[in-house]
């Protein structure tokens, strides 16, 4: 049986359809990424999971149990926002420790737990520092251990690293993850980050104007999209279009052809650390190609405007039919 369960759930504000039919499950102690751009119902979703707003219509379950009306402090789930929303009258210590001030609990246990804590997330030294003496990164952290104080659950995570610097929030993605693993609490994260999700997620739920686009592994949805859009928000990708259908390719898996295969000029190299990417126009109908290569090659390319001849192995093409072409990019002139 299912941890979570979202069973066709439907939002909408006024005229608009936030949320349209959402139907997934999660298995204890998975970590789901909520994925998708701004305004597609991804932290709607986690509200309504929280029970901070209503569904029109559909249940929330939570061990087969019907949720949806339930109050949000019956829900037993830990909560990170955006913002961290620390208190930054009270010490990080004291901050961990307000839940458990509330649920009555003794001073030998509330001491014992935020030890345990602060141990967990390596801030035992910060505990007596106010949130305006703490980094982002270290904000980030006391906000987590004070959504684990209490035992929930499960966790829900509202953009957590969203603030940061990205060398701090590729630190604490890693971190996060260990935590949630050591703990095996069943966690939602809600990002606009594909890395992240890619990194980070069991299952990535990829959601668009309200609607669920894919919900599969990370790796899954990379090699194999379900459609155009997901193909194209998750990582880098070609959409080349031959007889009436496109077919994706991520730049990776185009090869460099010494004779024969399809002419292209190329238009830029650009050095990206571990790879080169090319971009090219394709002599037969002007559209634009990327392509990726190891910078440790030794692979001599022409300058611009140079001719190279391009691989597409029939293995890595995904084939899209009757699908809009939006999605083409054509060379400028």
């Amino acid at each position: 049986m299912s941890y979570l369960k979202m069973k066709n759930i439907t939002k909408k504000v006024g005229n608009f359809t936030a949320l349209s039919d959402i139907n997934f499950e999660l298995k204890e102690g998975e970590f789901l990424c909520l994925l998708g751009p701004s305004g597609c119902g991804k932290t709607t979703l986690l509200r309504i999971i929280a029970g901070l707003e209503e569904p029109d219509s559909g249940k929330v379950f939570l061990n087969g149990n019907d949720i949806t009306n339930l109050h949000p402090s019956s829900r037993n789930f830990g909560i990170v926002f955006q913002s961290y929303a620390l208190f930054p009258n009270m010490t990080a210590y004291e901050n961990i420790a307000f839940g458990l001030k509330n649920k009555k609990n003794g001073k030998v246990d509330i001491k014992a737990r935020i030890g345990s804590l602060l141990s967990l997330v390596n801030l035992t030294h910060v505990k007596s520092k106010y949130p305006s003496q703490l980094s982002g990164g270290e904000q980030q952290r006391v906000a987590l251990a004070r959504a684990l104080a209490l035992d929930p659950g499960f966790l829900l995570l509202d953009e957590p690293l969203s603030a940061l610097d990205a060398k701090v929030r590729n630190r604490l993605r890693r971190e996060i993850r260990e935590t949630q693993e050591k703990l095996n609490i069943t966690t939602i994260m809600v990002t606009h980050d594909q890395e992240e999700a890619l990194t980070m997620a069991d299952r990535i739920v990829v959601m668009n104007e309200g609607r669920i686009m894919q919900i599969d592994t990370p790796q899954a949805i990379y090699e194999f999209p379900a459609n155009p859009f997901v193909a194209d928000f998750i990582g880098d990708i070609n959409f080349i279009e031959k007889d009436s259908t496109i077919n994706a390719i991520r730049p990776e898996n185009i090869n460099i052809g010494k004779n024969g295969g399809i002419e292209a000029v190329l238009r830029h190299k650009e050095f990206r650390g571990a790879f080169y990417r090319l971009t090219l126009c394709l002599k037969e109908n002007n559209q634009m190609v990327k392509v990726d290569i190891p910078s440790s090659g030794r692979l001599n390319l022409p300058d611009n405007e140079g001719k190279i001849f391009l691989e597409l192995p029939t293995e890595k093409l995904i084939n899209y039919k009757d699908q809009e072409h939006s999605y083409i990019n054509k060379c400028s002139s």
